[in-house]
């Protein structure tokens, strides 16, 4: 077997160790630390307890190692069935863990019958993975029903499994798909541009096209230009969103497709403000930078022909608006919303001022996030099924890797205080859970997710961002960061400090409408160490609410933990 190399965590001030290799084969005995998620213990006492307790989301969880056994799976397939919304949801997860055959035909019943959005898009993401695509149909019966987040759900299950079959369902999908579609451009570039070749026909293609672009223009690779070509022929909002696109890439020196470059210049060389007032201010603009020198051309006229409806959103983003004068930007704001231009994109973004391009962002050794329970309750629940009687301000690590399909690979013992009374607990939820995305798993992932068994853990409502739809970003003009309440601080782990290692982690979180931390995962950060010490901080943090026309809204706000040696 496979041995794994070991690493110190500090988490709280508690020195931790976890494995570092991540890929071994499932077994259900181990020596390095790790289990299979399905690795049962006492068979015969844990499921006749399990099978004993009324039903819940905990009582279906616990079956999730015994899932050999007839017993366990009638369980499940009764649970698919059950008056609950949360233990149907918990029901179809587990069958996506376990992959297991025997659900299938339960699952179909169950999702035809299902008239709730969380339900149906644990059962769509289930079946897509063990029936393939003779369910697909009944997925987007479903989507058609109860909402968008059912093919959200399967997307991400047949962008990593059959990528193909994203095409056809591209004008039901919308923007849902976004992340598949650009992978699935790169490596089958002629597939994708027939699917949009109806663009300028269909307009049910526009909502996906414009999702891809926005994909694409996160993306350091050049573009596929068979692909954007195809937007050359749409609408105008579509080609006006594509020359921002293709702008925005040569002013940040990434690849642009010498096809691109030849279709700008000719633009620029036709163009005029009777013809498209808006390409005409841009490229205005755009001159502006290149020779300052020169007088500039009145926009006034132009501003005052602009289509609001052909206008590309998001334009605070275009460094070279900064270049309008206070009477043409006064005139703009006539037509159109607009941040304030404090808001704005620096110049800086502007082809005569971009810098060399970024390089590639390289995969972080290890994902440090927080455990997203399938549901509010299931924390607490498992916790009082299982014995754990959490310490305050406690925080598990437990280390996972993934499969191919996104379904849990290993899971590795979890360590932290009071891990001898909540590990079992902490096993049984980090292995329903998924990776997160679209795209291909790399073999390296590894995801070390922290979990807290406090009472005050469970009160802190989930928030699942696909399917809130509310969540507003701090600093997007609408909301000024929150009131911190409650601090707690990071314990800067020793082994770091001895490495004379140090710096600043980056981490995105979720604040709940209440104020708790929901949700919260590692950007970057100087060392896995440090990230996994300062993220069980955050997680304990709290905040006041934030409240919009005058209702208490969750928000994704972005904090910084700095350690810093002392001289």
């Amino acid at each position: 077997m496979h041995q794994s190399a070991r690493a110190a965590v500090t988490v709280l001030g508690l020195t931790v160790t976890l494995a570092t290799a991540a890929h071994a084969e499932p077994s259900s005995t181990s020596t390095t630390g790790r289990v299979s998620p399905t690795q049962a213990v006492d068979t015969s006492r844990e499921v006749g307890e399990a099978l004993a307790r009324p039903m819940s989301p905990a009582a279906i969880v616990l079956l999730l190692p015994h899932m050999s056994l007839p017993a366990a799976v009638e369980r499940v397939a009764q649970a698919l069935r059950d008056p609950s919304p949360e233990v149907r949801a918990v029901a179809a997860r587990v069958a996506f863990t376990t992959r297991h055959q025997g659900l299938v035909t339960a699952l179909t019943a169950a999702l035809e019958a299902e008239a709730d959005v969380g339900p149906a898009s644990e059962m769509a993401r289930a079946l897509a993975l063990i029936a393939g695509a003779p369910a697909d149909d009944a997925a987007f019966t479903a989507m058609a029903r109860t909402g968008r987040s059912v093919g959200e759900a399967w997307v991400s299950v047949v962008a990593r499994t059959r990528p193909a079959d994203i095409v056809p369902r591209l004008p039901v999908l919308g923007g849902s798909a976004d992340e598949a579609v650009a992978n699935l451009a790169a490596t089958d570039t002629a597939a994708v541009a027939r699917a949009f070749a109806p663009l300028s026909t269909t307009p049910a293609l526009e909502a996906p096209y414009l999702a891809l672009l926005e994909r694409l223009d996160r993306d350091a690779a050049a573009a596929p230009w068979p692909v954007l070509a195809v937007g050359l022929k749409a609408s105008t909002g579509i080609r006006h969103t594509l020359v921002r696109l293709l702008l925005h890439r040569r002013a940040s020196r990434l690849p642009l497709a010498p096809e691109a470059e030849s279709v700008l210049a000719d633009l620029r060389a036709r163009t005029t403000a009777a013809d498209d007032p808006y390409l005409a201010m841009t490229f205005e603009l755009l001159r502006r930078g290149e020779k300052p020198g020169d007088p500039p051309v009145p926009l006034g006229p132009i501003i005052a022909a602009l289509d609001r409806e052909s206008f590309p959103g998001s334009h605070w983003r275009d460094g070279w608006m900064r270049r309008l004068d206070t009477a043409e930007e006064a005139a703009l704001r006539a037509r159109l919303p607009m941040l304030p231009r404090e808001q704005w994109a620096p110049e800086s973004g502007s082809p005569s001022t971009a810098g060399p391009a970024p390089a590639a962002n390289k995969t972080p050794e290890m994902v440090v996030r927080m455990v997203r329970p399938l549901t509010p309750r299931l924390v607490a629940e498992l916790a009082e099924a299982t014995g754990c009687r959490p310490a305050r301000d406690q925080v598990l690590a437990v280390q996972v890797t993934f499969r191919p399909t996104g379904q849990v690979h290993q899971v590795y013992n979890p360590v932290g205080i009071g891990v001898e009374r909540c590990a079992r607990a902490a096993r049984l939820l980090v292995a329903l859970d998924i990776a997160g995305g679209q795209a291909p798993i790399p073999a390296e992932r590894t995801d070390l997710v922290l979990i807290g068994f406090r009472p005050e853990d469970a009160k802190c409502p989930r928030i699942d961002l696909a399917r809130a739809g509310n969540e507003i970003r701090v600093g997007s003009g609408m909301l000024r960061p929150p009131r911190k309440v409650r601090n707690i601080s990071p314990v800067y782990p020793q082994e770091m400090q001895d490495l004379r290692i140090q710096g600043v982690v980056l981490i995105e979180a979720t604040v709940a409408p209440t104020g708790c931390i929901a949700d919260a995962t590692v950007l970057r950060g100087p060392h896995a160490t440090m990230n996994a010490a300062a993220l069980a901080a955050v997680s304990l943090w709290q905040y006041e609410p934030s409240v919009l026309d005058g209702t208490p809204v969750p928000i994704i706000m972005t904090v910084t933990v700095n350690f810093t040696l002392q001289p």
